[in-house]
Parts: C-alpha cells; sequence; structure tokens
C-alpha cells in the first residue's frame, strides 16, 4: 500500500468540515448562585453531615461516600443548590432534544445525590451510573493541593468508543463552584487527591421528561 503523506498549516482555508454523529456532550460551568459564601456553607453542611452518616462504599477508595438522599432535606442552601443543579440537567437535556423538539417542556428529577469528600491518597476507580440519563458532579472545595503531580485529584472521562485506535482520556480540572454534567454511561474516573484538607464534591443522577406543546403529560 502506497503512503501518502499530507502537511497541514493553520493559515490553510478550511474545507467542508466533518458532521460530528454521536457526539458525546459534556456541560461545564460555575453555577451563579456558587458565590465564596454559599460554597462555604454548602461545606459546612456536607462536614456536619459526615458524623452522622458512615457512608457507602461503590468506587471510592478511601474517600467518604455519603448515602444517595443529599438533597432530601429542609435546608435552604441544599435547596437552593439543588434546584439550581437540576436547572443546569433540564438545560444540558433541551441542548440534547433541541432539533426535534425546538418547543418543549422539560421535568427534571434527581435519581440520587450524594457528598464526597476525599483526603490525602484518596480516588475513585473508573465507573459509569447505571439506571439514569445523566449525571454531574459539582466542585465545593478543592482542599490545598500538591502542585504536582498534574492530574492531582482531576477528574478524568473515557473515550467510550471501544474500537477507536486513538483513543484517549479527557481531562477536567474544575474550579469550585463549576459542575460537570454529562450522559450517566460515560466512564469515568477521580486521580488520587494529593495535600492536605478536603476535596469535597457533590454528585448526582437525574432522568428527565420531556413534553412537547399542547402534548399531555
Amino acid at each position: 500500500m502506497d503512503i501518502h503523506k499530507f502537511t497541514y498549516r493553520r493559515t490553510e482555508a478550511p474545507k467542508e468540515r466533518p458532521d460530528l454523529i454521536f457526539a458525546t456532550p459534556l456541560l461545564n460551568r460555575r453555577l451563579v448562585i456558587a458565590t465564596p459564601e454559599f460554597l462555604a456553607r454548602v461545606k459546612a453542611f456536607v462536614l456536619d453531615l459526615m458524623p452522622r452518616d458512615k457512608g457507602v462504599k461503590h468506587s471510592n477508595v478511601g474517600a467518604w461516600h455519603s448515602s444517595g438522599d443529599l438533597f432530601e432535606t429542609t435546608d435552604d442552601t441544599m435547596t437552593q443548590l439543588g434546584g439550581s443543579l437540576l436547572g443546569a440537567v433540564a438545560e444540558m437535556s433541551y441542548f440534547l432534544i433541541r432539533d426535534s423538539h425546538p418547543d418543549c417542556t422539560i421535568e427534571v428529577a434527581f435519581h440520587g445525590a450524594w457528598a464526597n469528600v476525599s483526603r490525602h491518597a484518596d480516588f475513585n476507580k473508573p465507573h459509569i451510573h447505571p439506571g439514569t440519563m445523566l449525571s454531574g458532579v459539582f466542585y465545593v472545595d478543592l482542599g490545598d493541593r500538591d502542585t504536582e503531580p498534574d492530574d492531582n485529584g482531576a477528574i478524568e472521562f473515557m473515550d467510550p468508543r471501544p474500537a477507536y485506535l486513538n483513543a484517549a482520556t479527557r481531562v477536567l480540572r474544575p474550579n469550585p463552584g463549576q459542575v460537570v454534567i454529562f450522559p450517566s454511561w460515560l466512564s469515568h474516573y477521580v486521580n488520587p487527591f494529593r495535600g492536605r484538607g478536603e476535596r469535597i464534591s457533590i454528585a448526582f443522577n437525574a432522568n428527565t421528561k420531556i413534553a412537547a406543546p399542547g402534548k399531555a403529560e
């Protein structure tokens, strides 16, 4: 087979771009309500919950993973956070169906939510979130991280195409106050946290229901 070599330079005029079919969406944004004062209240709520919730073991290694009913509370701060997160999930859902349903109503509900607290050397093994549509992580506090390694405490998403020869991972290093939302089938993991203090995040699953105008719900 003959080998042909092509050299590209960024100054060249682009030709027709390929369509992205079956691309994997990922929403990464900062919540408007996530002021330093608000994040401090969320952190206090989570740390106060730790002694009263023995936690569970799933993908977490060494880290504390609370029970999955985090937003079943009357706490005003957590109620505000839950509503803001569901709003972001609704926007993500609309992005996925806006071409076929430009006008619609989207109902969103949590399908489990929990707090994660990691200390030095804690991490999460590769996993997915089965039985739900969308999942997300909200970052409360990243702790006092060591400068090395570069992926310290970062979340990584694995290329979902098993036969793709150039498969790689996508590393995200969000700041406190940011939320990341992705399809629940997308495999991901969290690298070991190296440093002092606590790395605190809130993970959640959500399901959505779409209703077109005039359609009975």
